[in-house]
């Protein structure tokens, strides 16, 4: 069996979507030719890289029905197991305050729900450095943002 540290390069928790590979090909129809049932069909994922300095770089792609995606990117230090940073894309700043019930109970800011052609950006610059989040979308880290009691 193949244990974590032993994984490297790009994984996903997709069951469908990308199986021909990682290359920004094989993703963009997902998202520019966006179909809600499609999404529906294959539910939430997370696209990730395993470095070679043992890290592990996530972007977590939450389908929300006829509005897009809240995206999660994070890096996670394997060899001391601890979260370095985890960011939000954010589509409008203005209603980051405002959160919404968008997958198994888990609500989100309204702010941070991106389109699918934003997302698009997201994932295809995550698919060519994987390392660095997008600098073509605005991204909020996760403890500036107000998140409700539980």
């Amino acid at each position: 069996m193949v244990g974590v540290s032993d994984m490297k390069g790009f994984h996903s928790t997709f069951n469908f979507f990308g199986k021909g590979g990682f290359a920004p090909k094989d993703w963009e129809r997902y998202f520019l030719r966006y179909d809600q049932s499609e999404w529906l069909s294959e539910g939430d994922g997370i696209l990730q890289f395993f470095s070679d300095d043992n890290k592990r770089f996530s972007l977590t792609i939450i389908h929300v029905p006829k509005r897009g995606f809240v995206l999660q990117f994070d890096c996670r230090s394997l060899d001391v197991q601890r979260t370095l940073f985890c960011n939000y894309a954010v589509a409008d700043r203005k209603v980051m305050s405002h959160f919404e019930e968008v997958d198994d109970g888990l609500a989100y800011p309204t702010g941070c729900i991106v389109s699918p052609s934003t997302a698009w950006v997201a994932v295809k610059d995550f698919l060519k450095n994987p390392t660095q989040p997008s600098s073509n979308i605005d991204w909020v880290a996760d403890e500036d943002i107000s998140w409700p009691e539980p």
